[in-house]
């Protein structure tokens, strides 16, 4: 069996308080937006390494279960990042350096302003998805979404579901997560029980995108944040291999 192969990386070492001193609205909030890049890339990577194509019909139900956990906790995270920079945005601190950003970084910025406007779709779903099933059990959004499921079927007898046991370990309620997908992803009785697993796979594909720009938007502010506070010495450039 082949071994993996070392990696390469860079590494930035710094006293912490020197360069995100509390007392700098920026410093915390730049601290809180890679805190929620952290997050959501995380998880990203867990939706990816685990989205392997099941075939068999119960392995399939339970692919099904894992995914719309991980999309709801992408949409909820997604949504605290737009907090982060919606308050971001409204310092003096950031202003002043935002004069300063590259094409690129005012690109990835633009990006995520659009993205978080009022007549964003994604962005009025994200909060809808975070306030009622991203991180709570909403009773009125599961009368909701069970109300709605059975209507998605032309035949009402076809709207089925499962619980499955399986022996030795443990129970997997299907049913709960066909309830969630409706509300956290806004899906009505126009939408078919087959449209449903496209759509998510376009709203993952979304957050992906987002993620990107947030991480772009990072790379270009750090330096031009780092010039405006004189902390290149502050700044150890390391390389490493493992």
């Amino acid at each position: 069996m082949a071994k993996n192969l070392p990696r390469k990386y860079d590494l930035l070492r710094f006293v912490a308080a020197d360069v995100f001193p509390p007392s700098s609205e920026l410093a915390m909030d730049m601290l809180r937006l890679m805190a929620a890049y952290n997050d959501i890339t995380e998880v990203l990577d867990w939706v990816l390494g685990t989205r392997s194509i099941a075939t068999r019909r119960i392995a399939t139900k339970k692919a099904r279960i894992r995914m719309s956990i991980q999309n709801r906790i992408l949409l909820g995270l997604m949504h605290e990042t737009f907090r982060v920079i919606d308050q971001m945005q409204g310092t003096k601190e950031f202003k002043d350096v935002q004069a300063m950003l590259p094409e690129s970084g005012m690109k990835s910025l633009q990006s995520l302003r659009l993205a978080n406007s009022g007549d964003s779709s994604i962005r009025s779903r994200l909060k809808l998805a975070r306030d009622r099933v991203a991180f709570h059990y909403d009773r009125e959004s599961f009368v909701e979404g069970a109300s709605i499921f059975s209507r998605l079927f032309v035949e009402k007898a076809k709207a089925e579901s499962l619980i499955i046991f399986e022996r030795g370990s443990r129970a997997f309620y299907y049913y709960p997560e066909q309830v969630r997908e409706i509300v956290a992803f806004g899906f009505n009785e126009g939408d078919s029980g087959n449209e449903i697993p496209v759509k998510l796979g376009q709203y993952l594909t979304e957050v992906q995108k987002l993620m990107h720009e947030v991480g772009r938007f990072l790379d270009e502010l750090l330096p031009v944040y780092a010039e405006t506070r004189s902390l290149g010495s502050a700044l150890q450039h390391e390389t490493a291999i493992e």
